[in-house]
């Protein structure tokens, strides 16, 4: 058995589920609207690629979910997919597509950018916080929710979550960034793919400490100890990107001092 501690067996709150949902699908259909037009007006794919990629990534949320302590309805709704016991909602997948795919994308524009180390600093607290924003809506809603000895809970949400919600997108628009030149032609199936990689990694990379000590069972006072490590690795991750994407302002950054430039349009 995989799962140190039982997944809580809740039903659907009916009302939570749907608003919820809808407030998802609102969002995603303005992601999709901004593709579509970055498509058909610069033939600029980049924006569908990334939210391809996004969607591509909710097939990680089940190992998320058994590692990290999140519970979903175990009846009602409507669920798309079920894998290791965990029953994915509708929300997931969209939800998935504009926070995962499109906040990759986010950075990296400013990455390609070559935005200095402060602002990009700003842009990955807009992205934290658009997720505290999103967690506390769903979870304040009873759409979904966390178990274990989960440290730093506010309102039933722990807030050492969006420090890997941050580093999966940031290091999937870094994995983009790195082998853009390379998925040209037959190779851009690649493309969406990146986004996989890059969050899958990130997410692991932070989340293993603390996902250690949930799956142990560990006491609460030691999860919050492993606050500390998480936050190294965090640290790291961005040090990393920041580094190799040749960041200015972060020293040892490759190509440091070249004047920031706006995207050109990219054809994958």
């Amino acid at each position: 058995m995989y799962l140190a501690f039982a997944q809580p067996v809740k039903d659907v709150s009916e009302p939570a589920y749907t608003i919820f949902t809808v407030l998802s699908a609102l969002i995603l259909l303005g992601a999709l609207a901004y593709a579509a037009r970055r498509w058909f007006t610069a033939r600029d794919g980049v924006p569908a690629v990334f939210l391809a990629g996004g969607g591509i990534c909710s097939l990680f949320e089940p190992l998320l979910d058994v590692n990290g302590g999140v519970w979903y309805p175990a009846t009602g709704g409507i669920a798309y997919l079920t894998l290791l016991d965990v029953r994915l909602p509708l929300f997931v997948l969209t939800s998935y597509i504009w926070i995962i795919g499109g906040q990759s994308y986010l950075l990296w524009r400013a990455l390609d950018a070559r935005w200095p180390a402060s602002r990009l600093w700003r842009l990955i607290g807009f992205v934290v916080l658009t997720d505290v924003i999103t967690e506390f809506v769903g979870v304040g809603m009873g759409a979904y929710g966390y178990y274990g000895n989960q440290p730093f809970q506010v309102l039933g949400f722990p807030l050492w979550y969006p420090i890997v919600n941050t580093a999966g997108p940031l290091l999937g628009a870094a994995a983009f960034l790195l082998l853009r030149d390379w998925m040209r032609g037959p190779r851009a199936v690649f493309a969406p793919l990146m986004v996989t990689l890059g969050m899958t990694a990130g997410y692991c990379m932070v989340g293993w400490p603390l996902w250690t000590g949930l799956q142990q069972d560990a006491p609460l006072w030691v999860n919050y100890l492993l606050i500390a490590p998480v936050l190294l690795f965090a640290y790291l991750a961005v040090r990393l990107v920041m580094t190799v994407a040749g960041t200015p302002g972060v020293g040892g950054a490759q190509a440091a001092g070249t004047p920031e430039r706006t995207p050109d349009r990219v054809d994958v």
